[in-house]
C-alpha cells in the first residue's frame, strides 16, 4: 500500500473536473425530477391517475421499485430510486478508468517501477470512487 496517498492525489487531480460534474449532476437530478413531476401532474387527481396506471406495471416496478402512494414526495422518492444505480455505475467507471486504462496505456508499469506498492493503484482508485 506504499504510495497510495500520492496516487490518490494524482487520481483526484486528473478527475478534478469530472468528479464535481458527476456529483453536481446527481445532486441536481432530484430537482429536475421534482419539477417534471409537478409539471406533468399538477394536481392530486392527475397523480392518482398516474399511480393507478403504473403502480402494478412490471416495467416500472423493475426499474424503480414499487410505488407506494400518489403524493409528490412518494413519486419523487420512487423516481430517485434509480440514482443509486447510476452512482454505482459512475464508481465502476472511475475505478476502471484508473486501473485498467492505466495498465493498457502503459502508465501502470511506469508507476510500478517507482516506490509504489502492488495494490496502491487499486486502493487509490477505490478511495477516489468512494
Amino acid at each position: 500500500m506504499t504510495g497510495t496517498g500520492a496516487l490518490l492525489r494524482l487520481v483526484l487531480r486528473r478527475d478534478r473536473w469530472l468528479l464535481p460534474v458527476w456529483i453536481l449532476g446527481l445532486a441536481l437530478a432530484p430537482v429536475g425530477y421534482l419539477s417534471s413531476i409537478e409539471a406533468a401532474y399538477p394536481d392530486a387527481a392527475a397523480r392518482q391517475h398516474f399511480y393507478d396506471l403504473n403502480a402494478s406495471s412490471a416495467t416500472f416496478v423493475v426499474r424503480n421499485g414499487p410505488l407506494y402512494g400518489s403524493s409528490v414526495g412518494n413519486l419523487l422518492a420512487w423516481q430517485c430510486g434509480f440514482v443509486p444505480v447510476v452512482v454505482g455505475l459512475i464508481a465502476l467507471l472511475t475505478v476502471v478508468r484508473h486501473t485498467r486504462t492505466e495498465e493498457e496505456a502503459g502508465r501502470r508499469e511506469l508507476t510500478g517501477a517507482t516506490v509504489v506498492g502492488r495494490h496502491a493503484g487499486l486502493a487509490a482508485a477505490v478511495l477516489a470512487a468512494c
